[in-house]
Parts: C-alpha cells; structure tokens; sequence
C-alpha cells in the first residue's frame, strides 16, 4: 500500500465545477472523504461513516505520491506564511481539536497527556490549562516536552505517573486526561490521575482489547470520551496556526528530500 495521511500541496488543476480554489494554491488536505449523503453525515458525524474512505487505510492508498486527486471541499487554503511541513501537521491539530472540544476545557484546569508523539503534544499545546503534565516512557522526548512553554514532564525515574500527578496537584488529581498513546498499559489504574467528576479522552488506538477497573472511574463519577479523528475542525486547526496560536515547528523533527 502507498503510505500517507498527512499533506499538504498546491493546487495544479481544477475540475469545471471548482469555485473556491485556484491553480498554484497552496493547501491543507482533509484526508477522509466521506458519503455526504449518509445518516452519519447528516448527524454532522461524518468521521464515523461506515463507507468513508481515509487515505493509507486499506484498501485506499495514501499520499505519498507526486499527484493526487480530491474534493475541492477537503482542501484548505494555507496563508503565505504557514509553510507546508506546517500544513502537513493540520490532521494531528485536527484531531486534537476534536478531543479538546468534546472533553470541554475551562480556565484553570489542569490535565495530563499520555503518549508524547505529534498528537499527545499537539493536545497539549492547544488545550489551554493551566498546567499540562505529559507521560511517556520514552526518556528522549522528555526535552522536547520541557522545551515546549507550559508543559511538564513526568520523568519514569521518578515513580509511577500517576503519584507525580498527585503530588503536584495537592493529592486532588487532574481535571482532564488525554490518553494518547495506545498503549493498553496506559489504563492501568487510570482512575488515579482524575479529580472526582474529572473527564478521560481517549484519542489513541489500542492494538489490543483493554483491561479497565471500571468501579474506579465510576466511583470517581468520571466521563469517558473516545475520540476517532474529527468532524467540522479542519478550517479551526488552519486558523490555529494562521493565527500564531500555535507553533508545530518543534513537533517537525525531520526533513526528507524528494526521491
């Protein structure tokens, strides 16, 4: 299979019908292209419509090749100033919208991230609390967390993430946790980061069934979110980066020429 889910480019062609973009546009590329007539859609929940077809996800190739073609309504034009490495990162940003808006954020909260890939920050940096701990058991990424304003590593030398979570927060516990590694691990106890009445998002995907002490949460009256990818937050995430709102240019660690 042809890989890729994440582009940006510019427009060489447009069909007879197109009003909206021009040739040498630049864009951001929605990658799910749903039956817009399908009763998910009509929801407004077109991410879960059965028949969507999402690039790298068999039996659909994905964008890495020289041309692709796509509807005029999943491409979204990048200001001059957003580079295209930048605009690449619009599909993480998106999904992080999705998860923030559903979980709701107010002033003040504090949250912890699991899993510190390009979602996990990319949550992290846009969800506007107070304070944001993030977890990964991958020591590297601990500078890059660091090096990021507001975030707070929680360093795996220095006991279990979920006691640094409540020593930092006064014994309380966080107001919202993002799950974002995948890792079944990662619910091992995950009860214990929450404040009473907190909120779960789980935005990773799990390559096995979990393991969930379900009386924990509930005793803790905790809301569950799960996440899969996003609806209607494509021009928002576009407007993040065009705003200044948020930097991705940390989250781009390598460059690779053409082939």
């Amino acid at each position: 299979m042809v890989l890729g889910h994440e582009a940006a480019g510019i427009v060489t062609a447009t069909g007879s019908a197109v009003t909206t973009l021009n040739v040498g546009d630049r864009v951001a590329i929605e990658p799910g292209v749903p039956d817009w007539s399908s009763p998910a859609s009509r929801q407004g929940l077109y991410d879960l419509d059965p028949t969507l077809r999402f690039w790298a996800t068999p039996p659909e190739h994905g964008c890495l090749t020289p041309e692709v073609v796509h509807p005029a309504n999943l491409c979204f034009k990048l200001p001059d100033h957003v580079t295209a490495a930048a605009g690449a990162m619009i599909k993480p940003l998106a999904v992080c919208r999705q998860a923030i808006a559903k979980v709701g954020i107010s002033p003040g909260d504090t949250a912890v991230v699991l899993g510190a890939g390009p979602i996990g920050l990319a949550s992290a940096r846009i969800a506007g609390c107070a304070q944001v701990f993030v977890f990964d058991p991958q020591v590297e990424k601990h500078d890059l967390v660091a090096q990021l304003l507001g975030l707070i590593p929680l360093h795996p030398e220095q006991g279990s993430p979920q006691t640094q979570v409540l020593a930092l927060t006064e014994q309380r516990g966080a107001d919202i946790l993002f799950e974002c590694s995948g890792a079944p691990a990662a619910f091992d106890n995950v009860a214990d980061y929450l404040r009473l009445g907190g909120r779960l998002a789980v935005v990773g995907m799990s390559p096995a069934p979990v393991g969930l002490d379900i009386v924990a949460p509930q005793v803790k009256e905790i809301t569950l979110h799960s996440i899969f990818r996003y609806a209607n937050v494509y021009d928002r995430a576009v407007k993040l980066l065009a705003q200044g709102q948020i930097d991705v240019t940390s989250l781009i660690t390598e460059t690779f020429g053409h082939l």
